[in-house]
């Protein structure tokens, strides 16, 4: 009996994702494949996640701390119907490079500075920012420098200035 109700779950759903061209019915699809890569800059590895058609507009997505690109694992199939999706693991976090940071003084700047040569890399010439907690002081870095590359920004939960961060925080930055 598992057998046949297990066949007849296959059945619905390949039939519930059949394309149909009458205005009438719905139709069902499936999101773009997201891809898991890196790319090596300056002799350290950024690992970055990518979904969807390059030939449509560009949606960075800028984790906050201590996350990675894997919060946004949920929300790039969604955003890949429509946009090129990019989400970096920030130097330093998830999957990219961690050095030492007794040898390396993590910044927003240094964060904001391999974020760039990322999508430098991935020859993105323009792109929409999302920025959430932490991303927002690397986005904003990224901006100030190359504002014109910005098409729209959408902030969410996120610091425009230093103190806005706890102590503890801004003595990490």
């Amino acid at each position: 009996m598992k057998q046949f109700v297990l066949v007849l779950i296959i059945i619905a759903s390949l039939f519930g994702c059949k394309n149909t061209t009458e205005k009438n019915e719905k139709q069902f699809f499936l999101p773009p494949a997201t891809t898991y890569n890196y790319a090596e800059i300056d002799n350290v590895k950024l690992f970055y996640r990518e979904a969807g058609d390059k030939s449509n507009p560009t949606i960075v997505l800028l984790h906050g701390y201590p996350s990675s690109s894997h919060s946004y694992r949920n929300l790039i199939p969604m955003l890949a119907t429509h946009y090129h999706v990019i989400a970096p693991d920030n130097f330093g976090s998830g999957y990219s490079t961690h050095l030492d940071p007794a040898r390396t003084k993590y910044t927003f700047d240094l964060l904001a500075t391999y974020t760039e040569k990322l999508i430098d890399t991935l020859q993105i010439k323009n792109y929409v920012m999302y920025m959430q907690d932490f991303g927002a002081p690397v986005g904003y870095r990224m901006m100030m420098k190359n504002p014109k590359r910005i098409e729209a920004l959408i902030v969410q939960n996120a610091n425009a200035y230093l103190e806005g961060l706890t102590p503890k925080r801004q003595d990490f930055f």
